[in-house]
């Protein structure tokens, strides 16, 4: 990521009895007649067994767990139940434009994976070969799937969200919305619709048929060389949408989420960080915060807890001393570079098994007040600048969200009651508006967790509706149909282009379930989802 200002804009038989006679052999004859092929073949297989275990003695080289893991070649498996080429779409009876469908979601079985997964099969959608593969959440269902999100998940750790293989294992229960039990009344609850569901749908498609062979994506801006943050972002929109690498009914991109995960454990080094062209606090951010979501849907330790502890681990102690992260190990650096470490130390946090030192956390906040000033009207420091006081859209709306994580900041909060006036008065969701994808990520996010009017009346239907507007939708043309055009920020669009603004876009459609809120809006009262 550049490291630009973003804010400078068969049936079962009975057994057969034979009868066998000697043909005239002695009786010993005969014995040995039975025994030997027996014994011939006892022999062969054990010298097989004493050759091969010879052989990987030898051949097989020694390394420690970290090592092994970054060999870990997670690849796309042979789909059986269905024909290559099969059409994945299903038309809307009760809607006319052929582009808005609806397809099953995916939940998931419980099943760990814990060898090598090797396949011929290329990852996504082989170069030049293109595949319609719309994909949308499910609309349909009834209020009463709706779960208590404040309620308790039962177990040692984390529940099961759903109903036997329908379920998702959560590690992390701020997720529990990508679940098939409250996916879809979330979303209508939310603000969503069918429209913003098919856009999903599209994008989605459009992101697997731009996936390399080898799981990864790349960047189609200036940051090409960025695969880490590039395959990592492109991977969230899936993981939103309930699609994780466990097999499971309906769970249609597994293939693609497998390769994606793959890739990034590929990428990563043994202190934790991620390869790409130089050392990149956005790339080893973004790529931490996707396996953490893929460790707290599915709680596969035996793949990713190790490494995701050494992601985040390499995240804490680069910390710099004001803490900030810097785009060196122990640099100070600004509220861009603060956004995306907290949200991956939050998405790290919620998982149970994962380990966060909180003095990092209070770091952070330290800084936050450093770069902190008040509004006009607000006797509270809400709004925030890089690496100083002085208000700032997009850095306002980053610093509100990490204020949500780390500070305990709820939609009652006075400081998230402030800092949303701000934003609406200074750059509300509005299509005349410059199209920065930067500052409507994290500005929805914000909102979204405000919740009320700001949220229902000022914000979701415009940008729901801007957003949905802009898709590209021409089938005719396969290499940009289901994406967005890059922004027209100075961030997102120019940098990390057609693919990070589609990847970004997506993230925003799918705000309604991606992460529940940590608060009861009804009561003011904390109610972190943590099982407690």
């Amino acid at each position: 990521m550049s490291q630009r200002d973003p804010d400078n804009r068969p049936e079962k038989k009975p057994p057969v009895i034979e009868l066998h006679s000697n043909h005239g052999l002695t009786p010993g004859e005969a014995f040995l007649r039975r025994l030997l092929p027996a014994a011939v073949v006892s022999a062969g297989v054990h010298l097989l067994l004493a050759v091969t275990a010879f052989l990987i003695s030898v051949l097989m080289p020694t390394a420690d767990a970290a090592q092994e893991r970054q060999r870990v070649d997670v690849a796309v498996e042979q789909q059986t139940d269905a024909p290559p080429d099969a059409n994945l779409t299903e038309t809307m009876p009760s809607i006319d434009d052929p582009g808005v469908v609806t397809v099953a979601d995916a939940p998931v079985m419980d099943v760990t994976v814990q060898t090598e997964v090797v396949s011929n099969e290329p990852a996504g959608t082989p170069d030049g070969q293109v595949k319609e593969k719309l994909d949308s959440l499910n609309t349909a269902g009834s209020p009463s799937d709706l779960l208590d999100i404040g309620a308790k998940v039962e177990g040692p750790g984390a529940g099961t969200i759903g109903s036997g293989a329908e379920g998702l294992s959560m590690s992390n229960q701020s997720m529990r919305g990508r679940s098939k039990s409250t996916r879809d009344a979330l979303l209508r609850t939310g603000g969503g619709n069918t429209e913003s569901e098919a856009a999903v749908a599209r994008g989605l498609a459009w992101l697997a048929r731009m996936q390399k062979k080898d799981g990864s994506w790349t960047f189609d801006g200036t940051n090409a060389g960025e695969r880490a943050a590039a395959t990592g972002i492109a991977l969230l929109p899936f993981l939103a949408a309930g699609q994780t690498h466990k097999p499971g009914k309906d769970n249609k991109y597994k293939d693609t989420v497998t390769a994606a995960i793959g890739a990034l454990l590929k990428m990563q080094k043994s202190d934790g960080s991620f390869t790409g062209n130089n050392y990149n606090v956005y790339a080893n951010a973004i790529a931490a915060v996707a396996l953490c979501e893929a460790f707290g849907m599915t709680g596969d330790k035996s793949l990713l807890l190790r490494p995701c502890q050494a992601a985040v681990d390499f995240i804490q102690k680069s910390q710099g001393k004001n803490g900030s992260w810097g785009y060196k190990v122990g640099d100070e650096g600004d509220t861009s570079i603060v956004g995306w470490q907290v949200q991956a130390l939050h998405s790290a946090k919620m998982c149970k098994e994962l380990k966060v030192d909180p003095k990092v956390l209070e770091r952070a906040m330290k800084f936050l007040d450093s770069v902190a000033s008040k509004p006009k009207n607000s006797s509270i420091a809400c709004t925030f600048g890089y690496s100083s006081p002085g208000a700032r859209p997009s850095l306002t709306a980053v610093g509100l969200l990490c204020r949500y994580y780390l500070n305990g900041w709820g939609p009652n909060s006075p400081g998230m009651r402030d800092g949303v006036d701000y934003l609406l008065k200074e750059y509300p969701a509005d299509p005349k508006e410059t199209f920065d994808m930067y500052y409507y990520y994290y500005a929805t996010q914000v909102l979204h967790f405000r919740e009320g009017e700001e949220w229902h009346k000022q914000w979701n239907p415009k940008m729901r509706d801007m957003l949905v507007g802009k898709q590209v939708k021409d089938p005719n043309k396969p290499a940009v149909d289901g994406s967005w055009d890059p922004d027209g920020g100075q961030w997102i669009g120019p940098h990390c282009g057609r693919l990070g603004t589609t990847a970004l876009c997506l993230l925003t459609l799918e705000v309604y379930y991606r992460h529940l809120p940590l608060y009861n809006r009804g009561t003011g009262g904390k109610d972190i989802l943590d099982g407690k």
